[in-house]
């Protein structure tokens, strides 16, 4: 049946009938949403999805079965997750969500892993692989020049601006103290 319906048998004997009759109760499926309803992540982020409440159980595609679930995706890219909510009356309800992994982006220094200067020089160094650098010198300008007066460790925190991920790369710059010059 489509809705609640009875359901009505006559049986009879010569001249005795009688009639009998049942009701059944369909109940309908339950709603089931997901939220957040759309999200997109950054590769190693975790995230948090909430499933309608009222449920006496749920399952969820990563084989939970609390209404909330957490969880750190592995991989860029679209992932899939889905739950099914069952009601006190036994019905069921699916939702889907669809989630984009996006990948971090690459960070560059140039020059890079580590260089040397001598004491008292500059050297520029050269963010790539973002649109948008913060040095921990609190520089946000691409390239930057420095003047270390010792052996210094430089870090730049890239960001994509498209997808708002972000990585850091690192540079450490060794000063080498300037030789002392006798003449005699």
């Amino acid at each position: 049946p489509t809705g609640t319906t009875t359901y009505t048998v006559n049986v009879s004997n010569g001249s005795c009938s009688v009639d009998s009759f049942i009701t059944i109760n369909v109940n309908p499926s339950p709603t089931v949403a997901i939220t957040p309803s759309s999200t997109a992540i950054c590769l190693g982020n975790s995230l948090t999805l909430n499933a309608t409440a009222g449920g006496v159980s749920y399952l969820w595609s990563t084989n939970a079965t609390t209404q909330n679930i957490s969880d750190t995706p592995a991989s860029a890219g679209a992932m899939t997750y889905s739950v099914v909510l069952t009601d006190a009356n036994g019905c069921t309800g699916t939702a889907i969500q669809n989630i984009v992994v996006n990948a971090l982006p690459t960070p560059t220094i140039t020059p890079i892993p580590s260089l040397s200067i001598c004491s008292g020089n500059s050297v520029t160094l050269t963010a790539g692989g973002g649109t948008n650098y913060s040095w921990s010198t609190t520089s946000t300008l691409n390239p930057i020049v420095i003047t270390p007066s010792s052996t210094t460790g430089y870090t730049v925190n890239v960001t994509d601006a498209a997808t708002g991920c972000s990585d850091t790369a690192s540079v450490l710059v060794n000063v080498v103290a300037t030789p002392t010059v006798s003449v005699s």
